[in-house]
């Protein structure tokens, strides 16, 4: 494993933040992505102003632009995660993916809702789960209170 710094959070979480939320910024982008296009076809329907029309298609070449760029950032971050590991099981790459994305949904719903116990449950499931792919993936056990442990450890 990469040799840890002196620092209160440690690289592995701070890489799994960054993998979240780079997710959502995936996931934002085809939802907004999607919804020009709608809007698009709609304006076309109803008139056919070229003038928009080419405004509209350059902000999509710039979204697709953004997209790529941040798929290029999250596989690059997975591969920094991928090195982290001291006996990297690579089996679980892509649940290490959909792991990490499901625990950063959950942790935006229940944002909505700190309230709501079913969203909290969610969360709690998600995070969980997250951590036994990553150590499983990861091939050292990474548990919710990594940072502390780091810490404890004198790493």
């Amino acid at each position: 494993m990469a040799e840890q710094k002196e620092t209160s959070r440690t690289p592995i979480v701070d890489i799994i933040e960054n993998i979240g939320e780079t997710i959502a910024i995936q996931s934002h982008l085809s939802e907004l992505y999607t919804s020009t296009v709608h809007e698009v076809d709609v304006n076309l329907e109803e008139n056919e102003d070229l003038v928009y029309m080419a405004e509209k298609e350059e902000e999509l070449k710039e979204m697709k632009k953004e997209y790529e760029a941040a798929y290029k950032r999250r596989k690059m971050l997975m591969g920094i995660l991928r090195d982290m590991g001291e006996n990297t099981n690579m089996d679980y790459r892509c649940l290490v993916k959909h792991s990490i994305a499901s625990w950063q949904y959950s942790k935006e719903l229940r944002d909505t809702d700190r309230n709501n116990l079913d969203y909290e449950t969610l969360y709690i499931q998600a995070s969980e789960y997250m951590y036994s792919v990553l150590s499983h993936f990861l091939g050292v056990e990474v548990s919710k209170c990594w940072r502390c442990l780091l810490d404890a450890m004198g790493e």
